[in-house]
Protein backbone atom coordinates (compact mmCIF):
# COMPACT_ATOMS: atom_id res chain seq x y z
CA UNK A 1 0.00 0.00 0.00
CA UNK A 2 1.45 3.40 -1.25
CA UNK A 3 0.84 6.61 0.84
CA UNK A 4 -0.53 9.76 -0.73
CA UNK A 5 0.81 12.93 -0.39
CA UNK A 6 -2.02 14.03 1.85
CA UNK A 7 -1.08 11.07 4.16
CA UNK A 8 2.55 12.96 3.66
CA UNK A 9 1.24 16.18 4.42
CA UNK A 10 -0.69 14.71 7.52
CA UNK A 11 2.20 13.61 8.85
CA UNK A 12 5.04 16.85 8.31
CA UNK A 13 2.14 19.02 9.78
CA UNK A 14 2.12 16.16 13.07
CA UNK A 15 5.45 17.01 13.03
CA UNK A 16 5.56 20.39 13.00
CA UNK A 17 2.67 20.70 15.37
CA UNK A 18 4.72 18.44 17.40
CA UNK A 19 7.61 20.36 17.15
CA UNK A 20 6.06 24.06 17.64
CA UNK A 21 4.56 22.66 20.58
CA UNK A 22 8.05 21.91 22.12
CA UNK A 23 9.55 24.92 20.36
CA UNK A 24 7.11 27.14 22.66
CA UNK A 25 7.86 24.92 25.93
CA UNK A 26 11.23 25.61 25.38
CA UNK A 27 10.81 29.36 24.80
CA UNK A 28 9.41 29.49 27.81
CA UNK A 29 12.09 27.98 30.63
CA UNK A 30 14.91 29.40 28.24
CA UNK A 31 16.48 31.34 31.15
CA UNK A 32 16.38 28.35 33.41
CA UNK A 33 16.16 25.10 31.51
CA UNK A 34 18.13 25.69 28.54
CA UNK A 35 20.27 22.71 28.34
CA UNK A 36 17.65 20.01 29.65
CA UNK A 37 14.78 21.19 27.22
CA UNK A 38 17.50 21.01 24.38
CA UNK A 39 17.91 17.57 25.20
CA UNK A 40 14.41 16.66 26.05
CA UNK A 41 13.24 17.91 22.95
CA UNK A 42 15.93 16.23 21.00
CA UNK A 43 15.05 13.11 22.96
CA UNK A 44 10.92 13.46 21.99
CA UNK A 45 12.14 14.24 18.44
CA UNK A 46 13.76 11.09 17.77
CA UNK A 47 11.65 8.61 19.28
CA UNK A 48 8.78 9.84 17.99
CA UNK A 49 10.52 9.49 14.21
CA UNK A 50 11.46 5.97 15.33
CA UNK A 51 7.69 5.65 16.65
CA UNK A 52 6.62 7.20 13.51
CA UNK A 53 8.78 4.69 10.77
CA UNK A 54 7.80 1.54 13.02
CA UNK A 55 4.40 2.78 12.58
CA UNK A 56 4.91 2.99 9.29
CA UNK A 57 6.74 0.04 8.87
CA UNK A 58 4.46 -2.49 10.42
CA UNK A 59 1.61 -0.88 8.59
CA UNK A 60 2.98 -2.31 5.07
CA UNK A 61 4.17 -5.29 6.43
CA UNK A 62 0.37 -5.88 8.05
CA UNK A 63 -1.04 -5.03 4.97
CA UNK A 64 1.61 -7.11 2.45
CA UNK A 65 1.05 -9.57 4.77
CA UNK A 66 -2.68 -9.25 4.50
CA UNK A 67 -2.43 -8.99 0.62
CA UNK A 68 -0.58 -11.66 -0.11
CA UNK A 69 -2.64 -14.26 2.03
CA UNK A 70 -5.75 -12.67 0.35
CA UNK A 71 -4.21 -13.66 -3.00
CA UNK A 72 -2.63 -17.12 -1.80
CA UNK A 73 -6.21 -17.87 -0.52
CA UNK A 74 -7.85 -17.03 -3.60
CA UNK A 75 -5.42 -18.63 -5.87
CA UNK A 76 -5.37 -21.77 -3.61
CA UNK A 77 -9.09 -21.89 -4.14
CA UNK A 78 -9.14 -21.35 -8.19
CA UNK A 79 -6.32 -24.14 -8.02
CA UNK A 80 -8.36 -26.48 -6.05
CA UNK A 81 -11.52 -26.39 -8.42
CA UNK A 82 -9.41 -26.35 -11.56
CA UNK A 83 -7.72 -28.59 -13.84
CA UNK A 84 -4.20 -29.04 -14.25
CA UNK A 85 -3.21 -26.55 -17.40
CA UNK A 86 -5.76 -24.24 -15.56
CA UNK A 87 -3.31 -24.43 -12.10
CA UNK A 88 -0.32 -23.92 -14.23
CA UNK A 89 -1.41 -20.79 -15.50
CA UNK A 90 -2.44 -19.12 -12.56
CA UNK A 91 0.83 -20.77 -11.07
CA UNK A 92 2.34 -18.52 -13.60
CA UNK A 93 -0.18 -15.33 -13.27
CA UNK A 94 0.52 -15.59 -9.52
CA UNK A 95 4.16 -15.64 -9.92
CA UNK A 96 4.00 -12.30 -12.38
CA UNK A 97 1.69 -10.46 -10.49
CA UNK A 98 3.62 -10.87 -7.38
CA UNK A 99 6.73 -9.79 -9.06
CA UNK A 100 4.59 -6.93 -10.29
CA UNK A 101 3.72 -5.91 -6.58
CA UNK A 102 7.10 -6.53 -5.35
CA UNK A 103 8.32 -4.44 -7.69
CA UNK A 104 5.62 -1.64 -6.80
CA UNK A 105 6.50 -1.93 -3.31
CA UNK A 106 9.84 -1.44 -3.73
CA UNK A 107 8.87 1.48 -5.74
CA UNK A 108 6.46 2.44 -3.04
CA UNK A 109 8.67 2.50 -0.47
CA UNK A 110 11.68 4.29 -2.47
CA UNK A 111 9.29 7.04 -2.73
CA UNK A 112 8.62 6.69 0.72
CA UNK A 113 11.69 7.06 2.01
CA UNK A 114 12.57 9.98 -0.32
CA UNK A 115 9.91 11.55 1.43
CA UNK A 116 10.57 11.70 4.39
CA UNK A 117 14.16 11.94 4.35
CA UNK A 118 12.77 15.69 2.38
CA UNK A 119 10.64 16.00 5.32
CA UNK A 120 13.14 15.08 8.25
CA UNK A 121 15.99 17.12 6.11
CA UNK A 122 13.35 20.46 6.26
CA UNK A 123 12.48 19.60 9.98
CA UNK A 124 16.37 19.32 11.08
CA UNK A 125 16.97 22.61 9.14
CA UNK A 126 14.37 24.64 10.51
CA UNK A 127 15.08 22.90 14.04
CA UNK A 128 18.78 23.72 13.32
CA UNK A 129 17.71 27.55 12.57
CA UNK A 130 15.53 28.05 15.37
CA UNK A 131 18.16 26.48 18.05
CA UNK A 132 20.83 29.52 15.91
CA UNK A 133 18.43 32.01 16.91
CA UNK A 134 18.09 30.48 20.36
CA UNK A 135 21.49 30.73 21.21
CA UNK A 136 21.87 34.18 19.60
CA UNK A 137 19.51 35.02 21.62
CA UNK A 138 20.94 33.66 24.89
CA UNK A 139 24.74 34.75 24.05
CA UNK A 140 23.05 38.65 23.72
CA UNK A 141 21.80 38.62 27.25
CA UNK A 142 24.94 36.81 28.52
CA UNK A 143 26.90 39.72 27.14
CA UNK A 144 24.26 42.25 28.80
CA UNK A 145 24.72 41.11 32.19
CA UNK A 146 28.67 40.56 32.29
CA UNK A 147 28.16 44.16 30.67
CA UNK A 148 26.01 45.37 33.80
CA UNK A 149 28.03 43.12 36.13
CA UNK A 150 31.43 44.54 34.73
CA UNK A 151 29.82 48.19 35.38
CA UNK A 152 28.67 47.64 39.09
CA UNK A 153 32.08 45.98 39.79
CA UNK A 154 34.20 49.17 38.17
CA UNK A 155 31.64 51.07 40.46
CA UNK A 156 32.41 49.34 43.88
CA UNK A 157 35.97 49.15 43.08
CA UNK A 158 35.86 52.89 42.75
CA UNK A 159 34.03 52.85 45.99
CA UNK A 160 36.39 51.20 48.00
CA UNK A 161 39.21 52.86 46.46
CA UNK A 162 37.76 56.47 48.00
CA UNK A 163 37.16 54.08 51.31
CA UNK A 164 40.86 53.08 51.08
CA UNK A 165 41.88 56.73 50.50
CA UNK A 166 39.77 57.95 53.09
CA UNK A 167 41.37 55.07 55.58
CA UNK A 168 44.74 56.42 54.93
CA UNK A 169 43.83 59.86 55.84
CA UNK A 170 41.76 58.86 58.67
CA UNK A 171 44.78 56.60 60.59
CA UNK A 172 47.67 59.39 59.31
CA UNK A 173 45.22 61.72 61.51
CA UNK A 174 45.22 59.16 64.05
CA UNK A 175 49.09 58.70 64.27
CA UNK A 176 49.51 62.53 63.90
CA UNK A 177 47.16 62.49 66.97
CA UNK A 178 49.03 60.31 69.01
CA UNK A 179 52.28 61.58 68.74
CA UNK A 180 50.37 64.77 69.73
CA UNK A 181 49.35 63.08 72.61
CA UNK A 182 52.75 61.48 73.34
CA UNK A 183 54.46 65.28 73.70
CA UNK A 184 52.19 67.06 75.61
CA UNK A 185 52.50 64.39 78.07
CA UNK A 186 55.96 64.67 78.34
CA UNK A 187 55.11 68.36 78.46
CA UNK A 188 52.92 68.08 81.22
CA UNK A 189 55.15 65.59 83.48
CA UNK A 190 57.94 68.12 82.68
CA UNK A 191 55.97 70.33 83.92
CA UNK A 192 54.76 68.79 87.00
CA UNK A 193 58.72 68.05 87.61
CA UNK A 194 59.60 71.39 87.63
CA UNK A 195 56.62 72.67 89.48
CA UNK A 196 57.56 70.10 92.60
CA UNK A 197 61.08 71.51 92.26
CA UNK A 198 59.92 75.38 93.24
CA UNK A 199 57.81 73.65 95.80
CA UNK A 200 59.94 72.38 97.18
CA UNK A 201 62.70 75.23 96.78
CA UNK A 202 59.52 77.80 98.27
CA UNK A 203 59.23 75.34 101.65
CA UNK A 204 63.25 75.40 102.26
CA UNK A 205 62.99 79.13 102.09
CA UNK A 206 59.93 79.26 104.53
CA UNK A 207 61.51 76.49 106.91
CA UNK A 208 64.70 78.92 106.90
CA UNK A 209 62.90 82.04 107.82
CA UNK A 210 60.66 79.96 110.30
CA UNK A 211 58.00 81.15 108.24
CA UNK A 212 56.15 77.77 108.44
CA UNK A 213 56.75 75.03 111.52
CA UNK A 214 59.28 72.64 110.74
Amino acid sequence: MTLTNDDLKALCQLFDSQFNEKFESLTEHLDTKLNDNLISISQQLDDKLNDSLASISQQLDNKLNDSLASISQQLDDKLNDSLASISQRLDDKFNDNLISINQRLDDSLVSINQRLDDSLASISQQFDHKLSSISQQFDDKLSSISQQFDDKLDFVNQRLDIVELKQDRTIKKLDNLQLDVKVSERDIRRDIHKLNDEMETVIEVLTQNELIPL
